[in-house]
């Protein structure tokens, strides 16, 4: 049973990796400025760059107190060591992504997460909508359809998880 709630909770934080839609909107960096004079000049503008226009300062500073939080609590920085420790592993694909796309997974994660209290307030609603989004797993949806407590708090640890992920990935978390 343990093994497949581990399962479980993995298969739904695939799932919701892949279905959670990052959107940011990007400006276009200034390359070089022109002078009068005709010549040009590599733009200096503190800030310009590939980060820029990703996160708020709300985002940023959410993202550091729940980094801050995973680093005080022993359980996190367990699973960070074993995640770490595990040849292959959950970190592989994310290993892939830019930091352009780690930044803008740790803000949707973090988005998803503060929206969890509004969709779990009716649990069988929430339900509903996650089942009709083919986000619950089939051999489970009896269980969640009985009890949706259960489906909220996977969906938590499931997001926490993804959340740790992409922070270890983006060398928050060491």
């Amino acid at each position: 049973m343990m093994r497949s709630r581990s399962t479980f909770t993995f298969m739904l934080f695939a799932a919701l990796l892949v279905l959670s839609t990052v959107s940011a909107q990007f400006g276009v960096p200034k390359q070089q400025e022109v002078k009068p004079d005709g010549q040009q000049q590599e733009a200096s503008t503190p800030g310009q760059g590939e980060l820029d226009g990703i996160l708020s300062q709300q985002d940023a500073t959410d993202i550091d107190h729940l980094v801050q939080q995973a680093k005080q609590d022993p359980e996190t920085m367990h699973l960070v060591e074993q995640m770490k420790a595990s040849a292959g592993g959950e970190l592989d694909a994310l290993r892939q992504l830019s930091p352009v796309e780690i930044l803008g997974g740790l803000k949707q994660t973090v988005d998803d997460m503060k929206v969890i209290d509004y969709l779990f307030k009716d649990g069988d609603k929430a339900f509903e909508e996650m089942k009709n989004a083919g986000m619950i797993n089939e051999e489970h949806l009896e269980t969640y359809r009985k009890d949706p407590s259960l489906l909220e708090e996977d969906t938590r640890r499931s997001l926490y998880f993804q959340f740790v992920s992409l922070a270890v990935v983006g060398g928050l978390i060491e």
